[in-house]
């Protein structure tokens, strides 16, 4: 059984039981105080009123009940109380997006509430979560086996754990804990100089968090989703275009760039089918490698000369219409809700005895 198989058969699990499904959604929205300008922002992260109402409608589409909590805290009553647990629904699949406390493996709060009252949900599970929301402990464990950039981490507290950068190469310098951007614009690409060393520090000490400074690697940057199906299903490699270039040079999503979404993607099996392929197996072997659970994402690099490097691992990507999950799944010919039904199978699969396998 293929990829597309794979996806198919969930689809289709789903399809035929959606009135045996409750799903709980469990989501961080920007604050009436969030200014998109500010950069340092953290609710960058969190969902609008607008993307919300895109996940709310597609269950509806799908006929899956469903309710929503807005943060942890509002979910950790609900379950304190026994209100979901009393629910009469077959399959009960809690799915939370980015969390909202502004510290190290936030999003593993509410798989550990699910764990802990034995709910089943359909996000990233606590390792998962812990380990890709500190970039330079995933990276670590990558350099064994794959190419990724080489990497320095700068500490707020502590400054430099592994030396200083090379200052012969390029550069580009990212929050360990942070996504979409957060803390990015063009000034975070530099060789090692003494202006960089002081914008790293600041950046560190304004987010309260360690920063990686990795090797800037020129090429085409491709996101590679991968749905946690039982056995990690990857459907269609997505292209990034910025300003309708596919190879960067210079060029990085800033948070300007992510915040706007002005940004494009394309089909990259269309322009490089080998590669295409080439990077759905280094992204499920190390989806296998790191043992992860969840949907997540995997973005790299690719050079002139064709190596392939993973730059940047996400637990929680975004699943509006916009983003790349939904644009992999609509380039393999999948509608936007049969990508919400390939996210919510990770919560059921343990009850399918049809459970997948890599020699099904």
């Amino acid at each position: 059984m293929d990829d597309i198989d794979r996806a198919k058969y969930a689809i289709d699990f789903i399809s035929k039981n959606t009135f045996d499904i409750a799903v709980y959604l469990v989501v961080n929205l920007k604050t009436d105080q969030f200014v998109s300008c500010d950069i340092y922002d953290e609710q960058t992260d969190f969902f609008s009123e607008e993307e919300l109402g895109e996940l709310i409608n597609a269950l509806e589409d799908l006929n899956i009940y469903h309710e929503v909590s807005y943060g942890e805290k509002d979910f950790a009553r609900k379950v304190m109380s026994g209100q979901i647990q009393l629910q009469k629904f077959k399959y009960k699949i809690v799915y939370n997006t980015t969390g909202g406390i502004g510290k190290r493996s936030k999003s593993a709060i509410v798989p550990a509430i699910c764990e802990l009252h034995g709910l089943n949900y359909a996000s990233s599970d606590i390792f998962s979560s812990a380990l890709l929301e500190h970039k330079a402990e995933s990276f670590s464990l990558l350099s064994n086996r794959f190419n990724i950039p080489r990497f320095w981490i700068y500490d707020n507290i502590n400054g430099w754990i592994n030396d200083k950068p090379i200052k012969e190469l390029k550069l580009i310098a990212k929050p360990a804990y942070g996504c979409a951007s957060l803390g990015i614009t063009e000034k975070n690409i530099s060789y090692f100089t003494d202006d960089f060393e002081k914008m790293i520090s600041y950046l560190s000490q304004k987010l309260a968090q360690p920063i990686i400074v990795q090797e800037f690697i020129q090429g085409w940057e491709v996101e590679v989703p991968v749905f946690d199906l039982g056995y990690p299903t990857i459907l269609e490699p997505v292209g990034v275009q910025i300003n309708q270039k596919d190879y960067f040079k210079d060029e990085i999503l800033t948070y300007e760039l992510v915040s706007e979404d002005q940004y494009s993607f394309y089909k990259f099996s269309l322009k490089k089918p080998n590669k295409a392929n080439e990077l759905k197996n280094i992204a499920r072997r190390s989806f296998i490698f790191l043992s992860l659970r969840g949907t997540v994402r995997v973005d790299f690099r690719i050079t002139k000369n064709g190596k392939c490097y993973i730059t940047d691992y996400n637990n929680s990507p975004h699943l509006t219409q916009f983003h790349s999950c939904a644009k992999s799944a609509q380039f393999a010919g999948f509608s936007y809700a049969d990508m919400i039904s390939l996210c919510l199978y990770k919560g059921i699969y343990q009850f399918d005895s049809s459970n997948f396998s890599p020699n099904l």
